[in-house]
């Protein structure tokens, strides 16, 4: 009987592969295990990679514990990196929900996590060390305590923290739980509640283990407001990443009755939560002024999905066709779609695929930005073409190609786009800037089936990222330009 049982857990991820490989037969993509079959986690909810030159990646289980297993398919084993679970209150959306690796961590060995704490209930950001003697461990005795934020419900209590492209850690923080944010704290400027806050980790102030960067929108403010704060007006902003081309910050935010929304996230910002649901305003029954809120740049209905999962502008070099779109996903749907931004004059998602049994609960990337997904079915995946899939063999007989523009980066002067044709079409060739504003028209005609080349001038450009992108009927692609 225990060799059945045996033979029946090793066929059942054999038999669930196989009915997601024929449920996504239709769509260009899927997923596929990113370790062994037999590798499992318990709730995990975040992938990351340390940029340390080792490939390992580390995955944070919501119980409090954080592994550490090599980049590799075959991986069958993965190493116990930080275990607090008996600090960790854990509960349907509280528990160990992030992690963070200092910029400099292969120097300095510091690590960032966001868990809740109990009694009372309480979000904390709090730094490790990694032990000296042992790159596999991180020394649980290490613990320095940056942040501590109240919470007055087990809902919405965010959870990602990230350092971005200028090296300030930043956290997400939901409006405190309750239904419909009933004390107004997302909107309450003295309060860290629906927030994405922004601190600096490399110097202490004022008592703090962190400093307030001087840039933040309220450093130094007379109305008590909190300094931390980058941006306010959120829900339950669960997962965000930045974009290492552009720098932006993308953020989903979990909707509650109507809208899940996506947000580009600027400095000092209102992002409308709970004045504004996505774009609608979310009391219906009373006055609405939404002039100096933020929309998000995308919205879906809740009969779309219901619990939208931020994820990351691709910048991998396995699936070119995705090169600059943002992936995200849905839990309660299983929809992941491509959201194509950079380069458009408005912005559209397609669909990549749909799989309700995986349970998505956070997507990360390696260190070649390759996209990773975590499930709560206690997987870890990798997104790629579907073997018999268009996206699965880009090549220069493709119906149209469009290649990566030279030079790039680019000095003032000339660059050359080259593209390939399967047949003769009418074809636009359009640069736009980082913030998808058309800058000028390079072509629109007609050319042949082959491979062309384009070349145009950036000498009056001033330097920055655009966008070059090649559009026939309702075919398009667009490849980044960098001009300096």
């Amino acid at each position: 009987m225990k060799n059945q049982h045996l033979w029946l857990a090793l066929l059942l991820p054999l038999l669930l592969l196989i009915t997601v490989a024929k449920l996504n037969a239709q769509y260009q993509y899927e997923v596929a295990p990113a370790f062994s079959n037999t590798l499992l986690f318990q709730t995990p909810v975040e992938i990351t990679s340390a940029r340390d030159g080792s490939n390992r990646l580390f995955v944070v289980e919501q119980g409090g514990i954080i592994r550490v297993v090599p980049n590799d398919p075959q991986a069958a084993i993965a190493d116990t990196f930080l275990n607090i679970k008996r600090k960790v209150s854990v509960g349907s959306e509280t528990g160990l929900l992030g992690l963070a690796f200092h910029p400099n961590y292969q120097q300095n060995g510091f690590l960032y996590v966001n868990y809740t704490a109990p009694n009372p209930l309480r979000t904390i950001i709090a730094r490790y060390h990694v032990d000296p003697n042992n790159p596999k461990q991180c020394d649980t005795a290490s613990e320095v305590i940056l942040l501590e934020i109240p919470q007055p419900q087990k809902n919405n209590k965010a959870g990602k923290i990230a350092f971005g492209p200028d090296g300030r850690l930043f956290i997400s923080v939901g409006d405190g739980g309750g239904t419909g944010d009933p004390e107004n704290r997302a909107q309450n400027l003295t309060l860290l509640l629906g927030k994405i806050l922004r601190i600096d980790v490399n110097h202490v102030s004022n008592g703090k283990n962190y400093s307030i960067p001087t840039d933040n929108p309220f450093y130094g403010n007379s109305q008590g407001y909190a300094e931390e704060i980058w941006a306010w007006g959120f829900r339950n902003p669960w997962r965000f990443s930045f974009d290492p081309l552009t720098h932006d910050l993308w953020v989903g935010d979990v909707g509650l009755y109507t809208w899940e929304e996506i947000n580009i996230v600027e400095k000092g910002k209102n992002y409308g939560w709970n004045i504004m649901e996505g774009r609608q305003c979310f009391n219906t029954t009373m006055p609405c002024d939404t002039s100096n809120l933020t929309k998000p740049i995308w919205a879906y209905p809740r009969d779309v999905g219901r619990t939208v999962i931020g994820g990351y502008v691709y910048r991998g070099t396995a699936m070119p066709e995705l090169f600059g779109k943002y992936i995200y996903g849905d839990f309660t749907s299983g929809g992941y779609w491509a959201l194509d931004y950079y380069g458009q004059p408005s912005p559209t998602s397609k669909e990549l695929f749909q799989q309700r049994t995986l349970s998505l609960s956070s997507f990360g990337v390696d260190d070649n930005n390759e996209l990773l997904l975590t499930s709560y079915n206690g997987r870890v995946y990798r997104l790629h073409p579907s073997p018999n899939s268009d996206a699965a063999h880009v090549s220069g007989d493709a119906e149209f190609l469009l290649q990566q523009p030279k030079p790039n980066p680019a000095a003032s002067g000339q660059v050359i786009i080259p593209f390939s044709l399967g047949s003769p079409a009418p074809i636009s060739i359009t640069l736009f800037d980082d913030i998808g504003r058309k800058v000028q028209s390079i072509f629109d005609g007609t050319r042949e089936a082959g491979s062309h080349e384009i070349a145009f001038d950036t000498s009056t450009l001033p330097a920055g990222i655009y966008f070059c992108r090649l559009s026939s009927g309702a075919w398009a692609d667009t490849k980044p330009v960098v001009v300096q």
